[in-house]
């Protein structure tokens, strides 16, 4: 089994090395977009949600209903 980690940190330099930028700079973009999808998907707010070059991210309706009304969110009605 790889270890995400170590497959992680090998996306990270890549990426770093292709846009010629910082390590850090990266790995503060990746932790700020993975904040931005973990509060949007509390909120409840969570149909779709786009990353630049990376593609959108979408859930089922019937999961995000599931979410929603186990933290006792109704946002269909």
């Amino acid at each position: 089994m790889l270890d995400s980690r170590f497959c992680n940190e090998e996306i990270y330099r890549e990426t770093s090395e292709d846009l010629k930028v910082d390590l850090e700079l990266v790995k503060n973009i990746v932790n700020v977009q993975s904040e931005f999808t973990k509060d949007t998907i509390k909120r409840g707010a969570f149909e779709s949600i786009r990353y630049v070059y990376l593609g959108i991210i979408k859930a089922k309706h019937n999961k995000v209903q599931r979410i929603n009304e186990a933290m006792g969110k109704d946002y269909d009605k």
